[in-house]
C-alpha cells in the first residue's frame, strides 16, 4: 500500500492507468495547455493522457486549421491592402512585390491547412512505431493527444508572432525574417524538449530511449524528405527539360 500511494501519479504498478475520467470538456484545454508549457514532466504528460480521446484529438485539429486559416487570412488581407494602395500610389515595383506576397500568403496558407494535419499523423505514426520499438508501452492515441496538448499552443503562438510583425515590422524585411524565423526555432526546439518528457512519461520510457527516438525518427523523416525533394527534382527536370531533334 505505500509503495502504490508513493508511485507517480499516471501510473499504476509500472504501467499506465487505464481509468479514465467519465467525460473531458473542450474548456479544459487552455488549462492542459498551460500546465503543459509552464509546469512540463513525465508525470504531468502521463496525467493528462488518462484524458485522451478522439473526440479531442480531432477538436484540436479543427482549432489548429482555424488558426492556420485565420493568421493567414489577416497576413493576407493586409497585404492586399498594401498591394491596392500600392498600385493606386502608381509605385508599379512595390505594387508587384506586394501582389507576389500575397499570392505567396495565399498560397502557403492553403499548403499549410493541408500538410499539417497530414503530416501530423505521418509523423507519429513513425514515432510511435520508433517508440514501440524502444520498448514504449503507451498507445497511439494517448500519444497523439499529448503531443497536440504542446503542438497546438506553440503553433498559436508562432502564428501570433506572425500576425504581429505584419502589423508592427521591425525595420527592414531581412530583420523581420530573422525574428520571426529565430522565435519559431526556439518554439520548435522547446517542442522538442517536451516531445521527449512526453516519451518518458506516455510510453514509460528512460530518457536516453525517449531521445533515441527522437533522432531515429529526424533521421527517417530526413531521409524521406530529401528521396521526395530528388523524386520531384528529376520529375521537374523530365517534363520541363525542351526536347531534343
Amino acid at each position: 500500500m505505500d509503495m502504490e500511494r508513493q508511485a507517480p501519479r499516471g501510473y499504476t504498478e509500472g504501467k499506465l492507468k487505464t481509468d479514465r475520467p467519465e467525460k473531458m470538456s473542450l474548456w479544459r484545454l487552455p488549462w492542459a495547455y498551460s500546465k503543459v508549457l509552464f509546469a512540463p514532466s513525465p508525470h504531468r504528460f502521463a496525467e493528462e493522457a488518462r484524458y485522451a480521446r478522439w473526440g479531442l484529438v480531432w477538436s484540436q485539429v479543427l482549432i489548429l486549421l482555424i488558426v492556420i486559416a485565420v493568421a493567414g487570412a489577416i497576413v493576407g488581407f493586409t497585404r492586399t491592402t498594401e498591394y491596392l494602395g500600392a498600385i493606386f500610389g502608381l509605385r508599379v515595383v512595390t505594387a508587384f512585390l506586394s501582389f507576389f506576397s500575397v499570392s505567396t500568403s495565399l498560397v502557403l496558407t492553403l499548403a499549410q491547412l493541408i500538410f499539417i494535419p497530414l503530416a501530423f499523423f505521418f509523423v507519429m505514426f513513425i514515432q510511435y512505431i520508433f517508440s514501440r520499438a524502444f520498448g514504449g508501452r503507451g498507445s497511439f492515441l494517448a500519444q497523439t493527444y499529448t503531443n497536440l496538448l504542446y503542438y497546438v499552443p506553440l503553433t498559436i503562438i508562432g502564428k501570433i508572432v506572425a500576425v504581429v510583425l505584419v502589423f508592427f515590422p521591425i525595420v527592414g524585411i531581412f530583420t523581420t525574417f530573422f525574428v520571426r524565423t529565430g522565435i519559431n526555432l526556439l518554439l520548435l526546439a522547446y517542442g522538442v524538449v517536451l516531445n521527449v518528457l512526453l516519451l518518458m512519461g506516455v510510453h514509460r520510457l528512460k530518457r536516453e530511449r525517449a531521445i533515441g527516438v527522437i533522432i531515429w525518427q529526424l533521421i527517417v523523416l530526413a531521409v524521406i524528405a530529401i528521396a521526395l525533394i530528388v523524386f520531384v527534382g528529376v520529375l521537374l527536370d523530365r517534363n520541363l527539360r525542351p526536347a531534343v531533334g
